[in-house]
């Protein structure tokens, strides 16, 4: 693999807009930005001809694409669900399980645990997004509300869990019985936790960053909505500067007033994009699978047959480009909770979501209207 010297490139860093520089890929690493004058003559130019480069967008929140699920329990269907996304900039992701029965919950995790190990799937895939089965039926959403559990009542199964490795991230309801257990008994592994599809009100959340929460999953959608004299679990959230939140700039889930106004109080250090998507993403209309259920996508919109928003059909640089276009968010910013700042709240930011030496060299290269026309994978150009 030869070195590398990107060039003719605005480059994109949580600083600065970098112009009239060139940035140095040496393999899989990413060297750093230099003036092009002092360009080594053995790195081989990449002329990108004056377009914006990026670091690969990171979903920490995604069920599927290409007509397949992550709870298939088959590695073909999360090979599937990677290249997919990664055709349109995600470089990194961590594919997530609906709720479902403690098999098919096990069988999923094998199977992501069995991809990540694939020579052509490692440093891609980064583990796994439990998003239940610890949610509150009063904010099912789209899962199937038969398989929902309290943490109390099912200990020897989320045990189980957590002794997988390969759990990253687990999104739960905090006011459930026995949650706090799991949570830290979670977070002492490294395993960081969100607060999602949940009726925790403000004192609730409070008390669970203290155990160690630090997220919420998709902001405003399956949670106590804000009240003016009730913040919610929403309100809450946003008014507590420590935690992140995921949110879907789908133009579908949260009208863009309600996008401005997140990424004007979380900003591009908490605010981290997620595309939520599901089997449905890159696909026609139609009938798609959602963990043991058949959702609709009609017109781009993803419902279950009771009519409740079903995750979303989009990619993550869909998500960066809404918040571009249909909001008063500025690129630099836009980028960098698609990639900078999930890393962060991941604890991966050493190796994945910037332009920095040492960085992998996930790199995605975009014209004036947004749209991917490279994607560079650990300096392998995959598109």
């Amino acid at each position: 693999m030869p070195k590398l010297a990107f060039l003719n490139a605005r480059i994109i860093t949580p600083e600065e807009l970098v112009l009239n520089s060139a940035l140095l890929v040496d393999k899989e690493r990413i060297l750093g930005i230099s003036p092009v004058s002092t360009v080594p003559d053995e790195f081989a130019p990449v002329d990108l001809q004056g377009c914006w480069l990026a670091p690969g967008f990171i979903d920490i929140h995604l069920h599927g694409a290409g007509g397949v699920d992550a709870l298939d329990g088959s590695v073909e269907s999360i090979r599937r669900i990677a290249l997919k996304h990664l055709e349109n900039g995600t470089t990194s992701l961590y594919p997530t399980l609906v709720s479902a029965t403690p098999q098919e919950m096990r069988q999923g995790i094998l199977a992501i645990k069995e991809a990540m190990n694939d020579s052509e799937l490692s440093g891609r895939i980064l583990g796994v997004h439990l998003e239940g089965p610890f949610l509150n039926p009063r904010f099912g959403g789209s899962h199937d509300l038969s398989l929902l559990r309290n943490p109390k009542d099912c200990r020897a199964e989320w045990q189980e869990y957590l002794d997988e490795s390969v759990i990253k991230l687990i999104t739960l309801a905090p006011e459930l019985p026995g949650s706090e257990e799991l949570v830290r008994a979670a977070v002492a592994r490294g395993i960081t936790i969100a607060i999602g599809h949940s009726g925790a009100d403000y004192e609730a959340v409070r008390e669970a960053r203290t155990w160690g929460v630090n997220q919420c999953s998709h902001l405003f959608n399956a949670m106590l909505g804000l009240h003016q004299r009730e913040p919610g679990t929403a309100g809450s959230v946003l008014a507590l500067e420590s935690f992140y939140a995921q949110f879907i700039a789908d133009g579908i889930h949260l009208h863009p007033a309600l996008l401005s106004i997140i990424a004007r109080i979380k900003g591009s250090e908490k605010g981290i994009l997620i595309s939520d998507a599901i089997s449905s993403a890159g696909m026609p209309d139609g009938e798609y699978p959602l963990g043991g259920r058949n959702v609709i996508l009609k017109d781009g919109v993803a419902r279950t047959q009771e009519g409740n928003l079903a995750g979303s059909s989009i990619s993550l640089c869909d998500a960066v480009r809404t918040m571009v276009t249909k909001t008063t968010t500025g690129l630099q910013t836009a980028v960098q909770m698609a990639t900078l700042t999930p890393a962060r709240a991941m604890g991966i930011e050493s190796s994945k979501g910037s332009l920095n030496k040492g960085r992998d060299a996930d790199l995605v290269v975009l014209n004036d209207n947004l749209k991917v026309l490279q994607v560079w994978s650990r300096g392998k150009q995959i598109r």
